[in-house]
């Protein structure tokens, strides 16, 4: 599958993110992000300096 990520997300460019991954809306990804396959992130979530993992 593929990654989706909605045009008005910000992506950091260290961020790392697997394949089968959806990220919505005004989501803000930061510095040292790791995520793994399978994951959705909500709207308007802020995210930095974390790894979340498999299937979340």
């Amino acid at each position: 599958m593929s990654i989706k990520i909605h045009a008005t997300a910000i992506i950091h460019p260290t961020a790392e993110i697997d394949e089968n991954v959806e990220i919505a809306p005004y989501v803000v990804i930061g510095e040292d992000v790791k995520i793994k396959s399978g994951t959705y992130i909500g709207p308007h979530s802020i995210i930095e300096f974390s790894e979340i993992g498999k299937d979340n």
